[in-house]
């Protein structure tokens, strides 16, 4: 892993360090602007057609390459979409926005160590502990889904 000068892993994979191994781990950001991640198998679709940049918190900007839908598995079984993703291959963390969620009428709740997030019918969608260096992660699985549909005569 490379740090900078103030020794912080930085925001983006430097092109020397490789390919960067498939993670379930997604950083809550109160700061980021849309959903991230660099990771294409994720997707469960993408709208190529969708290109521009986007300015990251070091202040540099990134090309996206598409925005699209990723579909997670809840612990319960339910499956959830988080839509308007942006596909970012030089990204270096998958990133939830906080202030997107809100947006989608999702809640976001944080008191003492704890983050929960709940939908707008007040269903618990997740609860996150603080971390040791005050950052709030997540791991979710992505999943592809299935509809199974069945019709009585």
């Amino acid at each position: 892993m490379v740090l900078d000068e103030a020794g912080v892993k930085p925001l983006l994979r430097a092109s020397s360090e490789g390919v960067q191994a498939e993670s379930n781990l997604w950083d809550l950001d109160n700061g980021a602007s849309s959903h991230m991640s660099w990771q294409r198998s994720k997707f469960y679709s993408l709208d190529e057609g969708v290109t521009c940049r986007v300015k990251i918190g070091d202040g540099s900007a990134v090309e996206i390459k598409w925005k699209g839908t990723i579909v997670f598995k809840c612990k319960n079984g339910e499956e959830r979409t988080l839509k308007d993703i942006y596909f970012i291959p030089s990204l270096r963390n998958n990133i939830i926005s906080l202030g997107q969620l809100s947006e989608e009428g999702k809640q976001v709740t944080i008191k003492c160590e704890y983050m929960w997030i709940h939908e707008e019918e007040g269903k618990l969608l997740m609860k996150v502990k603080r971390s040791a260096n005050r950052l709030y992660k997540l791991i979710l699985k992505s999943e592809k889904p299935r509809c199974l549909m069945s019709k009585a005569e």
